[in-house]
């Protein structure tokens, strides 16, 4: 049990010169920087059933397309705030 640790340095001793060296400069680290487009707007909504508000987080497109399945639906299935009298 004594010479396994020996031993395991005696096979790393070869590996040590190519340790030793110095690895290539990292690039400098940028911050990510999200277009205005591609940027997070987050909004509460209220789940059916639930009292409990959830927050969704999408991209300015992703909210227009989500509105605009919103209308195409209402306009399938008449507005239930459109009531006839």
């Amino acid at each position: 049990m004594r010479r396994s640790p020996f031993l395991l340095g005696l096979l790393l001793l070869p590996a040590a010169p190519a340790l030793a060296q110095s690895a290539p400069a990292a690039p400098a680290i940028q911050p990510k920087v999200e277009a205005p487009a591609e940027r997070k707007i987050c909004r509460r909504e209220e789940g059916v059933g639930s009292r409990l508000n959830r927050k969704v987080c999408l991209t300015r497109e992703q909210w227009a397309g989500r509105a605009r399945a919103e209308a195409a639906a209402r306009d399938r299935n008449g507005d239930p705030s459109e009531s006839e009298d």
